[in-house]
């Protein structure tokens, strides 16, 4: 068996009511985050959502010497690390990012997370 993996911008006219949904409460959802970049992640299957995560600060701000490197834990992994052991084979992921002022912004995952989506045996995600 194949392992269908779909990416897709979030391009509203290609989404369903639930998936719009999903799509703002991550939006909503990264703005909680503590950490510059706000990220945020929903992870759901049809209209029930599983999981929902930000990405969280892995250093005290004591222990970072350089304020404009951050390290942190991403909602991605956040989001997956929660539901360990479930079958997310017909899950879908939903990731938003908005900046200091609010303004959505774009939300890629990078190549690790990516991986750990795949991983996990998610098939199809949303990115803004």
């Amino acid at each position: 068996m194949r392992c269908i993996f779909k990416v897709e911008l979030s391009n509203r006219k290609n989404m369903n009511n639930t998936q719009s949904s999903h799509l703002d409460r991550a939006f909503r959802i990264a703005s909680e985050s503590s950490c510059r970049q706000k990220h945020g992640v929903v992870i759901a299957v049809g209209p029930r959502i599983l999981a929902v995560a930000v990405n969280t600060d892995r250093n005290h701000p004591d222990v970072c010497s350089d304020p404009r490197v951050e390290a942190s834990y991403h909602a991605e992994a956040n989001a997956i690390r929660q539901l360990d052991g479930h079958d997310l084979k017909d899950a879908t992921l939903y990731s938003a990012r908005v900046g200091r002022t609010g303004k959505r912004m774009l939300a890629k995952p990078c190549e690790r997370c990516e991986s750990l989506i795949r991983d996990a045996g998610i098939r199809r995600y949303f990115h803004t």
